[in-house]
C-alpha cells in the first residue's frame, strides 16, 4: 500500500503518537488530525511551520459538512513536537522545510485558489489516506 512516498509492508506501522505538519496549520494538517482521532485511538497532534492566526473558515466548513469538527488554534511546531512521534507532511513546502526523517503527502494547498471544491478536494485525499495509514498501524507500547 502506498502512502505518499512511504510504503506500508506486511508490518504495521508503531509510533507513540502521530503529527501532521503543513505550513500555515490551518487546514491540511487540521483535517488530518481531526480525521485520524476518529479512526484510531493513537494520539495525534498538527503544527505549522508558519502558522495562520486561525484555522481557514472554508475548512471548518467543510469538515463540518462531513461531521468532523476541527477545533484549536494553528499551533507553531517545536522541536519538543517531535518526540516519540511519527511525522507526517502535508504539504510540499513543510516537506522541504522539515530536516528530520517523516512520510510526505503532497496535498495541494487548497486556501491558494481559496474555493470550497479545493478544499473538498484537500478532505477528501487525505481521508483516504489516514484510513489507510490507520488501518497498517498501532500504537507502540
Amino acid at each position: 500500500t502506498r502512502l505518499g512516498r512511504a510504503t506500508v509492508g506486511p508490518r504495521p506501522l508503531t509510533a507513540r503518537r502521530v503529527l501532521f505538519v503543513c505550513t500555515h496549520n490551518s487546514a491540511r494538517s487540521q483535517f488530518a488530525q481531526a480525521l485520524w482521532r476518529g479512526c484510531s485511538d493513537v494520539p495525534a497532534a498538527s503544527a505549522g511551520t508558519a502558522p495562520a492566526r486561525r484555522i481557514h473558515p472554508k475548512a471548518v466548513s467543510v469538515a463540518k459538512a462531513h461531521g468532523v469538527l476541527l477545533d484549536g488554534q494553528p499551533s507553531q511546531l517545536t522541536d519538543g513536537d517531535f518526540d516519540d512521534a511519527l511525522v507526517i507532511s502535508v504539504c510540499d513546502n513543510a516537506d522541504e522545510t522539515l530536516d528530520r526523517e517523516h512520510l510526505h503527502w503532497s496535498v495541494p494547498d487548497p486556501a491558494r485558489a481559496d474555493r470550497v471544491v479545493d478544499f473538498r478536494t484537500a478532505y477528501d485525499l487525505i481521508e483516504s489516506r489516514i484510513g489507510t495509514l490507520a488501518s497498517s498501524m498501532k500504537e507502540q507500547s
